[in-house]
Protein backbone atom coordinates (compact mmCIF):
# COMPACT_ATOMS: atom_id res chain seq x y z
CA UNK A 1 0.00 0.00 0.00
CA UNK A 2 0.96 4.00 -0.77
CA UNK A 3 -0.20 7.19 0.22
CA UNK A 4 -0.05 9.77 -1.88
CA UNK A 5 -1.63 13.51 -1.67
CA UNK A 6 -2.39 15.80 -4.29
CA UNK A 7 -1.51 19.45 -3.98
CA UNK A 8 -1.82 22.68 -5.74
CA UNK A 9 0.32 25.59 -6.33
CA UNK A 10 -2.33 27.98 -4.96
CA UNK A 11 -2.95 26.34 -1.73
CA UNK A 12 -0.44 25.20 1.44
CA UNK A 13 -3.36 22.82 2.27
CA UNK A 14 -3.09 19.17 0.26
CA UNK A 15 -6.55 18.42 -2.18
CA UNK A 16 -6.56 14.95 -1.53
CA UNK A 17 -4.94 11.99 0.27
CA UNK A 18 -5.56 8.83 -1.13
CA UNK A 19 -4.47 4.96 -0.32
CA UNK A 20 -3.37 3.02 -3.69
CA UNK A 21 -2.94 -0.87 -3.81
CA UNK A 22 -3.35 -2.43 -6.90
CA UNK A 23 -4.03 0.81 -8.96
CA UNK A 24 -7.27 1.10 -6.95
CA UNK A 25 -7.20 4.11 -4.65
CA UNK A 26 -8.97 5.09 -1.44
CA UNK A 27 -9.84 8.28 -0.39
CA UNK A 28 -8.99 9.36 3.04
CA UNK A 29 -9.21 13.55 2.97
CA UNK A 30 -10.91 15.38 0.09
CA UNK A 31 -11.51 19.14 0.49
CA UNK A 32 -12.27 19.21 -3.26
CA UNK A 33 -16.15 18.69 -1.89
CA UNK A 34 -16.03 15.38 -3.86
CA UNK A 35 -14.98 17.10 -7.43
CA UNK A 36 -11.65 14.89 -7.68
CA UNK A 37 -13.32 12.12 -6.49
CA UNK A 38 -16.06 11.77 -9.05
CA UNK A 39 -13.78 12.99 -12.17
CA UNK A 40 -11.47 9.81 -11.03
CA UNK A 41 -13.63 7.47 -9.26
CA UNK A 42 -11.39 4.49 -7.86
CA UNK A 43 -8.76 4.91 -10.51
CA UNK A 44 -5.09 5.50 -9.60
CA UNK A 45 -4.51 5.80 -12.85
CA UNK A 46 -7.15 8.25 -13.76
CA UNK A 47 -5.68 10.35 -10.71
CA UNK A 48 -2.41 10.55 -12.00
CA UNK A 49 -4.22 11.76 -15.81
CA UNK A 50 -6.19 14.60 -13.92
CA UNK A 51 -2.92 15.91 -12.09
CA UNK A 52 -0.84 15.81 -15.29
CA UNK A 53 -3.50 17.49 -17.34
CA UNK A 54 -3.32 20.45 -14.77
CA UNK A 55 -0.70 22.99 -14.69
CA UNK A 56 -0.84 23.86 -11.09
CA UNK A 57 -1.64 20.13 -9.32
CA UNK A 58 1.24 17.53 -8.38
CA UNK A 59 1.11 14.63 -6.49
CA UNK A 60 3.71 12.93 -4.26
CA UNK A 61 4.38 10.79 -1.44
CA UNK A 62 4.52 12.39 2.15
CA UNK A 63 7.69 12.54 3.45
CA UNK A 64 6.63 10.24 6.90
CA UNK A 65 4.66 7.04 7.83
CA UNK A 66 1.07 8.82 8.38
CA UNK A 67 -0.72 5.41 8.95
CA UNK A 68 0.32 1.63 10.46
CA UNK A 69 -1.59 -1.03 8.89
CA UNK A 70 -2.65 -4.65 10.68
CA UNK A 71 -2.02 -7.94 8.68
CA UNK A 72 -4.22 -10.97 9.62
CA UNK A 73 -4.38 -14.41 8.27
CA UNK A 74 -8.03 -15.81 8.08
CA UNK A 75 -8.37 -19.95 8.46
CA UNK A 76 -9.58 -20.18 5.23
CA UNK A 77 -5.61 -18.47 3.94
CA UNK A 78 -6.93 -15.13 3.14
CA UNK A 79 -4.80 -11.92 4.03
CA UNK A 80 -6.85 -8.62 5.56
CA UNK A 81 -4.53 -5.80 5.79
CA UNK A 82 -6.28 -3.30 7.69
CA UNK A 83 -5.37 0.57 8.65
CA UNK A 84 -5.07 1.04 12.53
CA UNK A 85 -7.79 3.91 11.72
CA UNK A 86 -10.38 1.06 10.49
CA UNK A 87 -10.43 3.51 7.32
CA UNK A 88 -8.67 1.15 4.33
CA UNK A 89 -9.15 -2.41 3.86
CA UNK A 90 -7.06 -4.77 1.91
CA UNK A 91 -8.51 -8.23 0.74
CA UNK A 92 -5.62 -10.62 -0.92
CA UNK A 93 -4.11 -7.92 -2.20
CA UNK A 94 -7.32 -5.82 -3.39
CA UNK A 95 -8.30 -2.89 -2.04
CA UNK A 96 -12.00 -2.49 -0.46
CA UNK A 97 -15.00 0.10 -0.93
CA UNK A 98 -16.87 0.58 2.12
CA UNK A 99 -19.87 -1.95 0.53
CA UNK A 100 -17.20 -4.18 0.63
CA UNK A 101 -15.67 -3.55 4.61
CA UNK A 102 -19.12 -3.89 5.51
CA UNK A 103 -19.71 -7.38 3.88
CA UNK A 104 -16.37 -8.31 5.29
CA UNK A 105 -17.41 -7.69 8.99
CA UNK A 106 -20.65 -8.79 8.84
CA UNK A 107 -18.59 -12.31 8.06
CA UNK A 108 -16.99 -12.15 10.89
CA UNK A 109 -20.21 -11.07 12.94
CA UNK A 110 -22.08 -14.28 11.54
CA UNK A 111 -18.70 -16.80 12.32
CA UNK A 112 -18.32 -17.38 8.68
CA UNK A 113 -14.64 -16.13 8.75
CA UNK A 114 -11.98 -16.67 12.12
CA UNK A 115 -9.03 -15.09 12.24
CA UNK A 116 -6.34 -18.09 12.18
CA UNK A 117 -3.08 -15.60 13.02
CA UNK A 118 -3.94 -12.50 15.10
CA UNK A 119 -2.01 -9.36 14.97
CA UNK A 120 -1.89 -6.61 18.27
CA UNK A 121 -2.83 -2.90 17.62
CA UNK A 122 0.50 -1.66 18.92
CA UNK A 123 2.37 -4.00 16.23
CA UNK A 124 0.99 -1.90 13.48
CA UNK A 125 3.58 -1.66 10.35
CA UNK A 126 4.01 2.25 9.67
CA UNK A 127 2.77 2.52 5.80
CA UNK A 128 6.73 4.40 5.05
CA UNK A 129 7.09 6.45 1.44
CA UNK A 130 8.97 4.01 -1.22
CA UNK A 131 11.28 6.91 -1.55
CA UNK A 132 12.56 6.45 1.90
CA UNK A 133 13.05 3.06 2.34
CA UNK A 134 17.03 2.50 3.48
CA UNK A 135 18.61 -0.77 4.03
CA UNK A 136 19.29 -1.19 7.75
CA UNK A 137 22.91 -1.68 6.98
CA UNK A 138 23.31 2.26 6.73
CA UNK A 139 21.80 3.16 9.78
CA UNK A 140 24.50 3.61 12.35
CA UNK A 141 23.32 5.51 15.23
CA UNK A 142 23.82 4.41 18.48
CA UNK A 143 21.01 4.62 20.81
CA UNK A 144 21.19 5.91 24.26
CA UNK A 145 21.15 3.57 27.38
CA UNK A 146 18.45 5.54 28.94
CA UNK A 147 16.30 6.29 25.81
CA UNK A 148 16.79 1.89 25.99
CA UNK A 149 15.60 2.26 29.90
CA UNK A 150 12.52 4.34 28.82
CA UNK A 151 11.84 1.46 25.87
CA UNK A 152 12.11 -1.63 28.11
CA UNK A 153 9.97 0.13 30.52
CA UNK A 154 7.39 1.34 28.55
CA UNK A 155 7.26 -2.58 27.06
CA UNK A 156 6.81 -4.19 30.24
CA UNK A 157 4.08 -1.92 30.61
CA UNK A 158 2.54 -2.83 27.68
CA UNK A 159 3.12 -6.46 28.26
CA UNK A 160 1.33 -6.03 31.29
CA UNK A 161 -1.81 -4.21 30.20
CA UNK A 162 -1.61 -7.16 27.29
CA UNK A 163 -2.25 -9.49 29.73
CA UNK A 164 -4.71 -7.70 31.53
CA UNK A 165 -6.88 -7.42 28.54
CA UNK A 166 -10.42 -8.62 28.15
CA UNK A 167 -13.32 -8.65 25.16
CA UNK A 168 -14.66 -5.90 28.30
CA UNK A 169 -11.91 -3.57 28.08
CA UNK A 170 -8.53 -4.05 25.89
CA UNK A 171 -6.25 -0.60 26.25
CA UNK A 172 -4.83 -1.22 22.93
CA UNK A 173 -8.58 -1.66 21.09
CA UNK A 174 -10.38 0.75 23.60
CA UNK A 175 -7.38 3.59 23.79
CA UNK A 176 -6.21 3.21 20.43
CA UNK A 177 -5.97 6.88 18.00
CA UNK A 178 -8.79 6.43 16.04
CA UNK A 179 -9.34 10.36 15.62
CA UNK A 180 -9.35 9.84 11.49
CA UNK A 181 -11.68 6.89 12.01
CA UNK A 182 -15.19 8.14 10.57
CA UNK A 183 -17.26 5.46 12.58
CA UNK A 184 -14.64 5.10 16.14
CA UNK A 185 -17.68 1.92 17.34
CA UNK A 186 -17.73 0.58 14.15
CA UNK A 187 -13.53 0.07 14.35
CA UNK A 188 -12.97 -0.79 17.79
CA UNK A 189 -15.90 -3.55 17.12
CA UNK A 190 -14.09 -4.82 14.00
CA UNK A 191 -10.93 -5.09 16.18
CA UNK A 192 -12.33 -6.55 18.95
CA UNK A 193 -13.79 -9.30 16.32
CA UNK A 194 -10.48 -9.72 14.99
CA UNK A 195 -8.54 -10.24 18.26
CA UNK A 196 -11.13 -12.21 20.27
CA UNK A 197 -13.53 -13.81 17.79
CA UNK A 198 -17.32 -13.55 18.47
CA UNK A 199 -18.52 -12.99 21.53
CA UNK A 200 -20.64 -15.85 21.59
CA UNK A 201 -17.92 -18.54 21.19
CA UNK A 202 -16.28 -20.53 24.40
Amino acid sequence: MKVFVVKSDYSEVPLVEVREEGGIIDFVVDNTSGRIPAKVGRSYQQLLQYVGKSSHLSIEEPKKATVNLLRYVMSNGDVVELTSDGHTCVLNGQLLSQEEKDALFDSFRRGEIKVARKTDVQEALPVLPSNRLQPRREMKHEINPQVMDMIENDQRTKDKERMMASRQYDSEIDDAPLHEAEDKDWVKDFFRYLKYGDQDER
